[in-house]
């Protein structure tokens, strides 16, 4: 009978004789593995020999230290991101240490606007081109204003040039073409992007250009105003109107300059007088202060009155001597039934200084003036040019 092995003691293995092979799998537990300290972790160094990695403290984590060198329990970073203040629909930012992010309590957005609020004087809202770095647009306050709003050339851009439409202090809105004021206006323009006509332009040097259908119609300068073509037109036959002010255009009461007028106006007669309906209105024209008007009546009843007038449809200027600004009225031919009297002799009207009632006089050869008496019936063209005031 063979010779048979049934039992192996460990006395009777040579150390470093059981190879790896010779260990079946899952074969070593825990309890067999060498004892260590709570909270290590096994590692390997550089030779690939096991090391343990030292136990961190609370709140440390497991970080690279890199090749050749075993993992290392570490603090977190100081300063690592966070979010700061962080309130609802409030935008965040990078601060400037870059690790840190915060949430701006002034600058918020909730899906459908996006509101820059708080301090006005220092806040502004700006796009710039990534290409050239260029600003674009800002919306902004300044030393100025309390808003502004800031449209850049982007072509020349240099830090001011643009349009600028800011509020001032005192409320009044300003629209300003920033930049070298000698190359600097300001044009309104209406075009379709193949063609532009000016309608407003504002020149530099301080002229005022106005166009109409692309042709430069009125134009300020040293020299005065220059117009060309009709383009200030007034209503009911007025023309152009100039207004301004007592003291110097500074205070006081309103005063009109209409440059030309022209109208009709009722005959209304004096000391219950009548004139008939068909031959009863005068007409006007008015250029400055000087008015001229013309016109033809018929005395429809003279109630018994020995003399009659009517109403100017302005007051004669006051201020000089009464014969200085009294104005005489030219009869015509076209007159007749008048009862001049039996000497012969010319019917006149005068208009008496700050006076409206025009009043007719008959001047004979051998007596003074006698008011002329206004007999039913009787009909008269007149024509008469005086100043107001």
């Amino acid at each position: 009978m063979a010779n048979s092995l049934n039992k192996v003691t460990t006395k009777s293995i040579l150390d470093a004789t059981i190879a790896t092979a010779d260990l079946a799998d899952d074969s070593v537990t825990l309890a067999k593995m060498a004892a260590g300290t709570d909270g290590n972790i096994i590692s390997y160094d550089a030779s690939g020999n096991p090391v343990a990695i030292a136990t961190g403290s609370d709140g440390q984590v497991l970080t690279s230290t890199g090749a050749g060198s075993p993992p290392a329990f570490e603090d977190v970073p100081a300063g690592g991101a966070t979010i700061n203040n962080a309130t609802a629909n409030e935008l965040v930012t990078v601060a400037s240490t870059t690790t840190q992010l915060d949430a701006e309590a002034n600058l918020t957005f909730d899906g459908s606007t996006l509101a820059v609020t708080g301090d006005t004087t220092s806040k502004s809202l700006s796009l710039t081109d990534s290409g050239t770095s260029n600003t674009i647009l800002t919306v902004a306050t300044d030393d100025q204003s309390p808003w502004a709003f800031h449209l850049h050339n982007k072509t020349y851009h240099d830090g001011n040039s643009g349009l600028k439409i800011y509020q001032y202090n005192a409320g009044n809105v300003h629209i300003r073409n920033q930049g070298n004021s000698e190359y600097t206006n300001l044009f309104f323009e209406q075009g379709d992007g193949s063609t532009t006509r000016n309608l407003v332009k504002l020149q530099s040097d301080g002229v005022v250009e106005l166009y109409h259908a692309g042709n430069k119609k009125f134009e300020t300068s040293a020299n005065g105003i220059t117009v060309t073509g009709d383009i200030f037109c007034g209503t009911n036959g007025k023309g152009i109107s100039f207004e301004s002010s007592d003291n110097n255009g500074v205070g006081g009461t309103a005063t009109r300059f209409d440059d030309y007028e022209e109208g009709e106006f009722s005959l209304s007669g004096s000391n219950s007088i009548t004139f008939a309906s068909a031959y009863n209105t005068g007409s006007y024209v008015k250029i400055g202060n000087i008015v001229h008007c013309q016109g033809m009546l018929q005395v429809d009843s003279d109630n018994s009155n020995s003399h009659f007038g009517f109403m100017m449809p302005f007051t004669s200027v006051s201020g000089l001597s009464d014969s200085a600004d009294a104005a005489l009225c030219s009869v015509g031919t076209y007159d007749w039934n008048l009862p001049l009297g039996s000497d012969s002799g010319n019917v006149y009207g005068l208009l008496s200084a700050n006076a409206t009632q025009l009043n007719f006089f008959q001047g004979r050869d051998s007596s003074a003036r006698v008011d002329l008496a206004a007999d039913s019936g009787a009909y008269m063209s007149f024509s008469i040019t005086y100043r107001t005031s």
